[in-house]
């Protein structure tokens, strides 16, 4: 089986873990930044919406 051939299987696991890497680093970096405050502004905003009535 072409998945088990040892010549290329370091090889793949080398470029799997790079894009997971780099993966979680555009994840962690731009990504969550963006949700988190979105997240906030939403709170602030209920609770602001609830207290005024």
């Amino acid at each position: 089986m072409p998945q088990f051939d040892t010549m290329t299987f370091f090889n793949q696991v080398f470029w799997l873990i790079l894009i997971v890497f780099n993966f979680y680093l555009v994840v962690v970096r731009f990504m969550l930044p963006s949700l988190a405050f979105s997240l906030k502004s939403r709170i602030k905003h209920l609770k602001i919406t609830v207290d005024s009535r």
